[in-house]
């Protein structure tokens, strides 16, 4: 953010080829005015994920923590939440349920009563940036009504300083900023304080409500995925509320049906209890208790944070807190109490009567979420208890299978949810470590042949899961648990710069001002007639303890890049690099994408390469675009070995753009181009106009390239390619 109105602000232009900013397809920062917007990161709604409530290696206020900061390698992996120095707020990011349910197939509004009909959820800012502005409008209007309004940098003001502070997942080691977590509730009682008088002024502190929440995840067949519900029957006039322990989600339950069935899952699902409070002091802290059978309880201090108005339990420590079992054969009623100064509440919540203790989803097994070796014979220790656990299905032949021992499950590196894989299955590409017996705990090391082909590839994050086996020792797939996080982490958690690249012949040289060239994040070597393959790398590894030379590396090719991007608007992912942040060159994952193309050794810890694509391998394929490549630096030591971890990347995205010849972009030469050659047309401006892309980016690409052929346009043609 910039407060001077002279500062260049580059947020909303297309112009790649400014050094000091970084532009739209890059990791670097851009500037942007501060009128008081407010710049939405994300949170965790009622997180397993991050800091496991059943991972016992945990201390206990982390493992009763459900909100924590959310990105894309701490939330759910199939969304990207922002984060940096700019952001500066944060509201829930994951499994919200839309207020309006679009069609999945068609995206378009199918029913005016949808929640009702068929409910979904969403994730990331797109969930997170509303909330911010709906609590934005509302303070805007409390102040306004209270005789004091307020500008938008004052009101982004008020909603910062009531926001309360992030607890960050344990293996986050790098404590990415997302912004404090908005407090509604908090922002409009300070309101009251500051302005409120007469009929307006502060009421007593109290509770208005309490709610209920038991998190019900949606099973798959390869074990829980991201998804859950928490709706609870309670009556909010009555202070009751009911769960039933016997239930649990079960198919067909995904992200748009909620289906409830016999399956025992409800045992082993947190429940928060969550206050809402008005006129509450600033520094306002909670305490709680449990009643049953007229034995009073208080929750220990060290399951809960008192600066934070909720409590979450799993079934089991309820129980254990008031001395009994946590399944009974006749219906048991526990009073929840919360007690801020002299506010107070009560919840009357009736646990279900049932026989059975058994469930059919296994428990994650518990172990250090952060695994940083300081040697090669260091492992990761894992303790798991499969007791309780049975099929998820009754075979023709009438009794379950017997549960006797299990599978702990690994996967592949980076992908450490069901959702960050194709085809849903992360199981299918992990590695599968056979258990012997109900409870045990077994060490692995990243050299250990069962599970080398996933640790084995380094400094990453893997998904850990943990499902049952039958007596004949098949895995019962259905048993599948919640997956956590282990991350992997180097020896030294730093990185060199983002390197800058540099085309001896730009597809983007209409852009440069002025003729002034010099090295960006993002650049189009121009393979057409009169155009070169070269292109050069500008890195430094100072940032990197220790760091004496440095090593660039070329990822797998991204095809039809730029193509996509200005012409069609079906833009591919071009992240290919399998490991980033990694500490070693990419092999590849076992997904089956593949490794780096291209790596060298480069002197010094600073210094440029010049490269020749063409002689690298880095070609385009016959009929393509172009080929879009990651460029990325590590930094190492006297000996050539690889310290710290890998550079954020740049693109370098070497096709046919014809900026030196009058054929179309995307028409490659009969020979091949960088010199001579007769033009054979792929895609020209027709078939632009036919790809509809509502085509401010390529309107604006064909602006730059009109402009140096036919000069500077008038200011109707301006407007009319608007």
């Amino acid at each position: 953010m910039t407060a001077d109105p002279a500062k260049p602000v580059d947020i909303n232009e297309f112009d790649f080829t400014d050094p000091s900013y970084s532009y739209l397809l890059t990791f670097e920062p851009q500037f942007v005015l501060d009128e008081g917007a407010s710049d939405a990161g994300g949170d965790t709604l009622n997180d397993i994920f991050n800091n496991s409530p059943y991972n016992t290696a945990l201390d206990s206020r982390t493992r009763h923590t459900q909100h924590t900061t959310e990105t894309r390698w701490t939330g759910q992996q199939n969304f990207n939440s922002g984060y940096g120095s700019r952001t500066n707020l944060s509201a829930p990011a994951d499994d919200v349920l839309f207020l309006a349910q679009p069609s999945f197939s068609t995206g378009t509004v199918t029913n005016t009563n949808s929640i009702a009909d068929e409910p979904g959820l969403i994730g990331g800012t797109s969930a997170s940036a509303p909330e911010i502005a709906a609590a934005a409008a509302v303070v805007r209007q409390t102040a306004r009504l209270l005789g004091h309004p307020l500008s938008a940098t004052d009101i982004r003001a008020e909603l910062v300083n009531t926001a309360r502070p992030h607890a960050f997942p344990y293996f986050d080691l790098d404590h990415a900023v997302v912004g404090p977590e908005l407090d509604l509730t908090r922002a409009v009682a300070d309101l009251f304080r500051q302005y409120g008088s007469g009929n307006t002024a502060p009421g007593s502190p109290s509770f208005v409500r309490m709610t209920v929440a038991q998190r019900k995840a949606i099973p798959y067949g390869n074990g829980y995925a991201r998804g859950f519900y928490t709706d609870t029957p309670q009556d909010p006039a009555a202070m009751t509320a009911t769960i039933d322990l016997r239930q649990g989600l079960v198919s067909p339950s995904n992200f748009d049906n909620e289906t409830l069935g016999a399956s025992g899952d409800n045992l082993n699902a947190p429940i928060t209890f969550g206050a809402d409070g008005e006129f509450l002091p600033a520094g306002a802290t909670f305490s709680w208790s449990l009643a049953s059978n007229g034995a009073t309880v208080p929750v220990p201090t060290a399951d809960y944070d008192a600066s934070l108005p909720y409590l979450r339990l799993l079934p089991s420590e309820i129980f254990d807190i008031l001395g009994q079992p946590t399944t009974a054969e006749s219906d048991r009623v526990v009073t929840v109490t919360v007690t801020s100064g002299t506010a107070t509440m009560a919840m009357a919540v009736t646990f279900r009567g049932q026989g059975d203790t058994t469930y059919t989803h296994a428990v994650p097994p518990s172990f250090n979420p952060v695994f940083q070796p300081s040697s090669h014979a260091a492992g990761v220790t894992f303790t798991y208890d499969l007791t309780g656990l049975r099929a998820s299905s009754t075979p023709s032949g009438g009794a379950y299978p017997t549960v006797t021992g299990g599978e702990l499950i690994v996967s592949d590196i980076d992908r450490a949810l069901p959702r960050a894989f194709t085809d849903r299955d992360p199981d299918a590409h992990g590695c599968r470590v056979p258990l012997t017996g109900l409870t045990g705990t077994i060490t692995l090391t990243p050299s250990d042949p069962r599970v080398a082909a996933c640790l084995g590839r380094g400094v990453g994050t893997y998904g850990i899961a943990l499902r049952g086996a039958s007596s004949s020792g098949a895995p019962l797939r259905g048993s599948t648990s919640a997956w956590t996080p282990l991350r992997y982490a180097p020896a030294l958690e730093q990185h060199p710069d983002t390197p800058k690249v540099q085309a001896a012949a730009s597809g983007l040289a209409d852009f440069y001002p002025h003729g002034s060239y010099a090295p960006v994040y993002y650049d189009l070597p121009d393979l057409g007639m009169g155009g070169s393959s070269l292109f050069t790398v500008t890195y430094t590894t100072t940032a990197v303890q220790g760091a004496q030379g440095a090593l660039i590396e070329i990822s797998a090719p991204t095809a039809d890049f730029v193509k996509g991007v200005f012409l069609t608007g079906n833009v591919p992912d071009a992240n290919k690099f399998t490991n980033p942040y990694g500490d070693r060159l990419d092999g590849g994952n076992n997904l089956g994408q593949p490794g780096g193309v291209y790596h060298m050794a480069a002197p010094n810890t600073a210094g440029s390469v010049t490269l020749d694509a063409a002689s690298i391998g880095l070609n385009v394929p016959m009929g393509r675009c172009d080929s879009a490549y990651q460029v990325r630096v590590f930094a190492t030591d006297a000996s050539g070995n690889i310290i710290g971890v890998a550079s954020n990347p740049s693109i370098i995205d070497p096709g046919y753009y014809n900026v030196k010849n009058n054929s179309a972009i995307c028409a490659a030469p009969a020979n091949g181009g960088g010199g001579g050659g007769v033009a054979t047309p792929e895609l020209g401006s027709g078939e632009l106009l036919a790809t509809g892309l509502a085509p401010l980016l390529a309107a604006l690409f064909y602006r730059g390239r009109r402009r140096a052929r036919r000069g500077t346009h008038t200011q109707d043609e301006e407007n009319d390619l608007a």
